[in-house]
């Protein structure tokens, strides 16, 4: 199934050499890659850690040195934050409050795919948390590069055609909600899913196309543009 893009995609073009990709100016320059602190990550970080949750485990996967596409550690520390950096900030936001809102663990889910992988960062995290399952990232083949270059150490099967979701976990980080409508996939045959959106984006009116599915929705505020950011999870 083709999951048509907008017409922002068509100029989109990557250098052949993707290895230090967040310092090429094509992606800087792309929201779906922004690296900037927001500091309800961070509150949201510093609550993890005060818990039972900062194991070893964790502690490895918020560690801001594993960050591939820098060319060097002082360009990483540039997006650090503390101990580890604004990739993984956003990451452990996603993970553990779909955990803490509907009292289920991605890591349970057998199957993942994820429509708009981005630089791969959740991804990374998801394994780097003990996922033992498969993991389908799908996404346009222009953009794929970057996955593909941040992900080569992770046993992630990458496409451009989404395959059969049904009884799969779904993950949709503001990809899903920048498709055309039309050639979106029923989400009512998934396992569960973990979507954010824009409520309004390119003339897409998601705030009414995703209030025809189920589950819990967490706003954030902090992302005011687009008409605001939502967290719907199942």
């Amino acid at each position: 199934m083709s999951l048509d893009k907008v017409d922002f995609w068509d100029n989109f073009k990557l250098p052949e050499d993707v290895k230090n990709f967040r310092e090429i100016q094509e992606v800087r320059t792309i929201p779906l890659f922004e690296t900037n602190l927001y500091q309800e990550y961070a509150n949201y970080y510093a609550k993890i850690k005060n818990s039972y949750r900062n194991n070893a485990m964790f502690k490895n996967a918020m560690c801001y040195t594993k960050a591939l596409g820098f060319s060097s550690l002082e360009s990483a520390q540039n997006h650090s934050y503390l101990d580890t950096n604004t990739m993984n900030l956003r990451s452990c936001f996603q993970y553990y409050t779909y955990e803490d809102t509907t009292g289920r663990q991605i890591n349970s889910f057998p199957n993942i795919i994820e429509i708009g992988g981005g630089c791969g960062d959740f991804c990374k995290f998801i394994f780097d948390m003990g996922y033992k399952g498969s993991y389908t990232i799908v996404d346009l083949e222009e953009t794929l590069k970057i996955a593909k270059e941040s992900l080569k150490q992770y046993p992630v099967t990458f496409a451009t055609e989404l395959p059969d979701i049904t009884n799969s976990y779904l993950i949709s980080t503001w990809g899903l909600s920048e498709t055309q409508m039309n050639t979106r996939p029923n989400l009512n045959v998934c396992s569960g899913y973990l979507i954010t959106y824009q409520r309004n984006i390119w003339n897409l009116n998601n705030e009414a196309y995703f209030s025809q599915y189920p589950g819990y929705k967490i706003e954030m505020p902090w992302l005011p543009w687009d008409g605001g950011s939502v967290m719907l999870s199942l």
